[in-house]
């Protein structure tokens, strides 16, 4: 995997260990959405974040390790991971665009070898719609106010015939005849809001969880964008495919991650760092209730 360049002013040494909580403001929470019960053990036994997270007392399963061996949750998790992958979580200081690169360098040996470091990050985390479902999502939409209008008719019929093509073709192809598809509605039903195809669209595919995917390091994953500090684009952030049906019911939301910090693993993404999720978390807004 390509790496980024080693910044002139991160030495390795820089890789932030203090502990420090995620959140930003008391009267928030974190709730722990997904992590990998495989992926704990690592993260116990991951030497920059010890000194963080021995001011935290021990592990909870790190004095009964023996009763726990062959104690194992439905999900494969053993009793204490879930608490443990929160308590990363909570106590790991996130890092920066900056922090990432340097935690990256800092894991390459002597050899040049590199071994994807564990990370803690937090921002605002996305999931684009696939294009090509956002594409039936507007035609399926548009289909009762068809009318006489030849041109909506056309982009509607062109749409379909490269929807049910074995091969769509290019994703810029499906995005551009949606973009069309869009534009022509809005003109040919100006008594709607200009936003009622668009919107009636999201939330069909956020109902129906139509994510991008991608198969990456032997797994079909979901792709996210995580907007972080010091990072002047989105990162591309990959989750297991089997939460598409967990996670909330919302295109966006402030999470806090723990990921294995990749260099880029797909040629028509930009970014030249990619992060695979290990545990997923939330960040909610301690709720209030108004007084009668």
């Amino acid at each position: 995997s390509a790496l980024p360049e080693k910044p002139r002013a991160a030495p390795a040494k820089s890789q932030p260990s203090a502990p420090s909580s995620a959140r930003t403001d008391a009267r928030e929470l974190l709730d722990l959405l997904w992590f990998d019960p495989e992926s704990v053990r690592r993260m116990r036994s991951y030497k920059p974040w010890k000194a963080a997270l021995s001011e935290a007392g021990e592990w909870l399963d790190a004095g009964s390790a023996q009763k726990t061996q062959k104690t194992q949750n439905v999900d494969g998790s053993r009793p204490g991971d879930r608490a443990d992958a929160l308590r990363v979580l909570v106590k790991i200081k996130p890092l920066d665009g900056e922090g990432i690169v340097a935690s990256m360098v800092s894991s390459i040996d002597e050899d040049s070898a590199f071994t994807p470091p564990l990370v803690v990050v937090g921002g605002e985390l996305y999931f684009p719609f696939d294009d090509a479902e956002i594409l039936k999502a507007y035609i399926a939409g548009a289909a009762p106010f068809l009318g006489s209008d030849k041109k909506l008719r056309e982009i509607v019929d062109t749409a379909g015939e490269v929807l049910r093509s074995p091969w769509p073709g290019s994703r810029g192809l499906v995005e551009s005849l949606g973009a069309r598809l869009k534009e022509a509605f809005v003109q040919a039903n100006r008594a709607l809001p200009p936003a009622y195809l668009e919107t009636a669209a999201e939330q069909a595919l956020l109902e129906q969880r139509r994510y991008q995917k991608r198969i990456l390091l032997g797994q079909d994953r979901i792709r996210a964008l995580l907007t972080i500090q010091g990072s002047a684009a989105p990162v591309p952030t990959y989750l297991p495919d089997s939460l598409t049906r967990q996670l909330p019911m919302f295109q966006r939301f402030r999470a806090v991650i723990v990921a294995e910090a990749h260099g880029q693993q797909d040629q028509y993404e930009s970014h030249p760092i990619a992060l695979v999720g290990l545990a997923l978390a939330r960040v909610l807004p301690i709720p209030t209730i108004q007084p009668r």
